[in-house]
Order: structure tokens, then sequence, then C-alpha cells
């Protein structure tokens, strides 16, 4: 004998089986039709209610389908059923609402579940959140992706379920001179084969770039000395350009949210308070990394904690040294080093600084590097970057002694504003030309440059 199909069971198969924008009724046994094309149903507000209740308990067991818990096919699966239900009436008003917010809170586990750390998965289902058209606007403002002040690019605060920043997300397509730049005269064409320089910015730069810089500027330090909070890859859907509705996949950099005042906020006393340690961990960093882009703006200082964090790490890494050119048109990136002139920079280098510029493994940070896709001409300004800073700390320079070598452009350089840096540089290549040695082999070339170095220091007067 066949076993009787339930009310509940029949209804389960009705709205499995209701295409989106048809009409539905509930007779006085609970059981959903389909209303003909023209007829309006009569229901009344008991009706409406049992309604969404029925569709309410259909989503809930929806969500524990295996294909609602993929986190790449689960925001499809469910637009597809949400959509369905909220054309057909079946959810509105405030069930919709907690229907939405159940899927968003399974949606952040499912993303936890696959790998995310807590605050990426809650960035991203927050992102979402931030553009679901069913979803409040009273729910949506407070976790609206809110864009930064200041800067060349597009970058936002991304905040929680609960309206509280926890990072900052920028996306590869919003840098400048990228398609969707929010500034019109920032915007340039893109070809990822060959992205263009964009020297306007720096000397070195390129488009589309910053965002890996980031990321690999966290992948060096990890926490263990500098302080950069912890920056990852992300990619979401997002609004194509600021204030556009229309919505695309975007990849970028997310960067954790940390507490601090900018320097820029700070009196010259509270910034003479900082101690020598976290000012020479900045230094080193930049120095090692060829930061284009210091300032008083991206240095974040926590007074409780004492902790200095460097943010803004996009304009490291710079494209500059090509071997492929004339020597003579080999120089590194500028520097803007805006922490030269504070006082605890004159100061012997620390011994946290000096240890890890001492025990920092070139060939194990540039094999980092290359997995992140830093290009070789950044690679080869980092290594040179490293021999310096490595040469000079055991020289006894300090840390405003060596940003001068490395930033301030010197009258007797081969080329127009270059430094000292770029002055050995063309030293070494000279001095192998003498010994009959090729300046284009990168491996002689580095050998011959940190015997130049050590010797260059010596004579070096800072009166």
């Amino acid at each position: 004998m066949f076993r009787k199909t339930s009310i509940e069971e029949r209804n389960i198969l009705f709205l499995d089986k209701l295409k989106a924008g048809e009409q539905v009724g509930i007779d006085q046994n609970g059981r959903l039709y389909k209303v003909k094309t023209g007829e309006m149903p009569e229901i009344n507000g008991a009706a409406q209610e049992t309604l969404n209740n029925l569709a309410f308990d259909y989503l809930t067991r929806s969500l524990q389908n295996k294909e609602f818990k993929d986190i790449t096919k689960g925001p499809k699966a469910f637009e597809a059923l949400i959509g369905k239900l909220v054309s057909t009436h079946l959810l509105e008003g405030q069930i919709l609402q907690t229907s939405l917010i159940l899927w968003y809170n399974q949606r952040f586990r499912a993303l936890e579940n696959a790998g995310y750390d807590s605050d990426t998965a809650e960035a991203i289902t927050t992102i979402e959140m931030s553009q679901d058209p069913y979803l409040s606007d009273e729910i949506k403002d407070p976790i609206r992706p809110q864009p930064t002040t200041g800067g060349m690019s597009g970058s936002y605060f991304i905040r929680d379920r609960n309206g509280e920043r926890i990072g900052v997300f920028k996306p590869m397509d919003e840098e400048p001179y990228m398609p969707n730049n929010p500034e019109k005269q920032l915007r340039r064409d893109y070809d990822q084969k060959k992205p263009g320089r964009i020297h306007a910015i720096r000397y070195g730069a390129t488009q589309g770039g910053s965002w890996k810089r980031e990321i690999v500027a966290w992948e060096i330090d990890r926490g263990d000395f500098v302080g950069i909070p912890e920056t990852v890859e992300l990619t979401v859907l997002f609004p194509k350009r600021q204030g556009s509705p229309e919505s695309a996949m975007k990849t970028g950099s997310f960067q954790k949210f940390v507490r601090g005042k900018q320097l820029s906020e700070l009196t010259n006393e509270q910034i003479a308070a900082i101690p020598v340690s976290e000012l020479h961990k900045i230094a080193t960093f930049d120095l090692a990394m060829g930061n284009a882009d210091r300032h008083t703006d991206n240095m974040l200082y926590d007074a409780e904690t004492q902790s200095l964090h460097p943010i803004d790490q996009g304009l490291i890494l710079l494209d500059s040294i090509d071997w492929k050119k004339p020597e003579e048109e080999r120089w590194v990136s500028e520097s803007s080093l805006w922490w030269r002139t504070y006082p605890q920079i004159s100061k012997e280098i620390h011994s946290g600084a000096l240890h890890w510029i001492k025990r920092y493994d070139i060939e194990y940070g540039v094999e980092k590097m290359r997995k992140l896709g830093i290009s070789e001409g950044a690679i080869r300004e980092h290594k040179i970057r490293m021999l310096f800073l490595k040469k000079g700390a055991a020289q006894g320079l300090t840390f405003a002694q060596l940003a001068q070598l490395a930033s301030e452009p010197e009258s007797n350089s081969p080329r127009k504003g270059g430094t000292w840096l770029d002055t050995q540089i063309e030293v070494t290549i000279n001095l192998m030309k003498t010994h009959n040695l090729d300046p284009n082999d990168e491996a002689q070339f580095f050998q011959a440059f940190a015997q130049v170095l050590p010797q260059a220091m010596q004579n070096l007067n800072f009166a």
C-alpha cells in the first residue's frame, strides 16, 4: 500500500516546483495551490501569516541542503530561492528580514568552515549583505563599506554585523590609473598581460600592483617584528564604482583594523615619546623594502600599548631596476621617509632592529616575493637595499644616516637627482668593467656590490 502524503509534504513538493512570479493561494485545510493567471486569491491576515510561516519553514529546510553550504554555489542558490519566495509574496516584512539574517549567519559559518579567519569571513558576509536588495536599509546602513578619506585609490573601511570597523579593503581595479578609480582623471585602460608604468605616482610603480605589495609586506613580517596588520587577498562581489548600483567580482587586499592615532594627529612632544624600538622597526622595514610613501598619516601609534603600526604598504618594492636597460639607466626607486627627522632615528640602531637585519634571509624573502608575483626588477632592488642595510648596520651607521644615503640626492650622482646608493651602483658597474666582468651577470654584480659598499661607507663624512 502507498503511504498517504501529508499536507506538509505536499506543500514542500509544491514549493519545490513553484516558479518565480507565480501567485499562491492556501485552502481551508492548509494546502497550497497555484492561482490561475488573472485571478486574485482572497488572503486575509491570518492566511498571509500562515503562508509566511510555511515559506520560512521551507527556507530553513532548504538551507540544510549541501549546495547552500558551498561557499561558491551557495550565494547563487540562495539568490534563486529568496527571489522565488519574494516574487510569489510568500516572504515579506519582518519574516523576510529574519530569513535573510538566518542565511547570512549560515554564510559566515560556512566561510569559517572553509578556512577563512573570522575577520575575513565577517568582511565577505557584511559586504554581501550591504548589496542585498531585500535587506532593509536599517540593517544595511550601519555595515556598508565606507570610503576612507585621502589617498589616490579606492579604499574602504569594512565593518562587522555590529557596525564595528574590522579592516580596510583596497580593490585592485580602483588603484591609481586603473579602470574604476574613484577619480575620473585617474582612470586608464588595463592590460593584465602588459600593465602600464605609472611614473606620475612614483618611479617604478606599475598598474594594479599595490594590493599585492600590501600582502607581501605582511607575508614578510607575519607580525613577528614590524607590526604590520595582517593583510590577506580578498575576492568579493563589490560595487563597480563608488555610488554605482552595479556590482562586480573584485580582488584586492584586506588589511585587519588596528587602533591608533596617525602621527599627524600627535604633537612633537608625543612623537618624541614614542619608544626608539618602535620607530626603528618601521625604519628597518622601509629601508629594506624601498618604501616610496611613508608619511605621518600611515603610521598609527597606540599610546596605551606603546605600539606603532605601519599601514599602506602599496608603494614598496617598486619595479625600478631593469637589467635590460643600459647600465647608466639603472637606479633605485625614490624613497619617502617622513620619520627621518624624528630624534629617535639619530640614535644607535636598536638591538631588536639590528637582530632582524642580521638574521634576515634575503633569498627566503625573495622566494616569498616571487610566489606572490613581485617583479624581478623589484626583487633586484630589494637585494640591493638589503645588502646596503646589512653593510650599513655592520658599519655602525644610524637610520638617519642610512636614510640620507638612500633617499637624498647628491651632487656627484651619475644621474640627476641620484642618491649615494645610486652612485655605488655606478661605481660597481665601472669596477666590473675594469676587471673584464660582465655587469649584466647579476650574481657577479651582487658579489662586487657587497665589496664596494663597506669600502665606500668607511669614507663617509656626515659633518
